[in-house]
């Protein structure tokens, strides 16, 4: 068990679009929500791949924070978000809900 795993009292999961890019605003508002997460002591938790979950963590890396993705193991398409000092890789979506229910608060931009 990784030392984020035993600091489940400290994690904040966040989740929202994955199609939203760096120039929509509202990737700004959540690069700023992972960083003001990050300031107060929270890992950042994400699905691990792009839009507003990797502005989240990429926000939250910004200040020095701790970030960890959810990515799923059979989704070979797609390459997480290098934001993440850890990847906790999924088996489906249960696995990832399993880990989701592990935080202390889930924030669905």
């Amino acid at each position: 068990m990784s030392d984020l795993h035993r600091r489940g009292d400290r994690l904040v999961t966040v989740v929202g679009s994955a199609q939203i890019n760096e120039k929509d605003p509202r990737w700004d508002g959540a690069f700023d929500l992972g960083r003001q997460l990050a300031d107060a002591g929270w890992t950042v938790v994400t699905g691990g791949y792009r839009g507003l979950m990797a502005a989240a963590a990429r926000g939250a890396k910004s200040v020095g924070g701790a970030t960890v993705g959810l990515p799923i193991s059979s989704w070979t398409h797609l390459a997480p978000d290098e934001s993440h000092d850890e990847l906790w890789w999924c088996d489906d979506f249960s696995a990832r809900a399993t880990h989701i229910l592990m935080s202390r608060a889930v924030v669905v931009l």
